[in-house]
């Protein structure tokens, strides 16, 4: 059996079944035939390339499957399968949110940003970042509803994962 019909087997035994346009939408393809091309008959090849092997193994772990049976494709010996299953990233997935927020008065917002910050454990900046924070949360979610409606998000650290060029302000305690 071909490289192509293992993987496309593999996917078929996903849960839910993902189809080649969902694993290639969750890879950040714009086209399926990018990541299809692995599954079709023109991918003549005995073994996957090892970066193309990790790359669909990271999209499969977040679709239910192991790391370790799609890496097998490029060739590896079981011990490298582990090792480089170890080294599989998580793939950011985007989740839809919506947001309709009523929010407190600009005073009770400070507040509420202030026992936020001094309940992770920043009380010497509390003040100085409340009204910052209070001041700009609105503006945030408007601007995030303004935009596609989706947050990228780290499904390992279950948190949503901030854009590369967004600049935060730090919250360090050496402020």
């Amino acid at each position: 059996m071909s490289a192509a019909a293992k993987l496309r087997a593999l996917r078929e035994s996903l849960p839910n079944r993902p189809g080649v346009r969902a694993v290639a939408a969750l890879l950040g393809y714009d086209m399926p035939n990018g990541y299809g091309y692995y599954e079709s008959a023109q991918f003549k090849r005995d073994t996957l390339p090892l970066d193309k092997a990790r790359e669909f193994a990271a999209a499969f772990v977040t679709l239910g499957g192991q790391a370790e049976d799609v890496l097998a494709l490029a060739g590896l010996t079981d011990a490298e399968q582990v090792t480089e299953a170890k080294a599989v990233p998580v793939i950011q997935e985007r989740r839809s949110l919506m947001l309709p927020v009523s929010l407190p008065a600009h005073d009770r917002l400070t507040r509420m940003m202030r026992g936020l910050l001094e309940g992770i454990g920043l009380p010497d900046v509390a003040d100085q970042h409340a009204e910052e924070l209070a001041l700009q949360l609105p503006d945030a979610l408007a601007h995030a509803a303004s935009e596609t409606g989706t947050i990228p998000f780290d499904r390992a650290a279950n948190s949503p994962v901030p854009a590369a060029n967004d600049a935060a302000p730090s919250l360090s305690r050496s402020q």
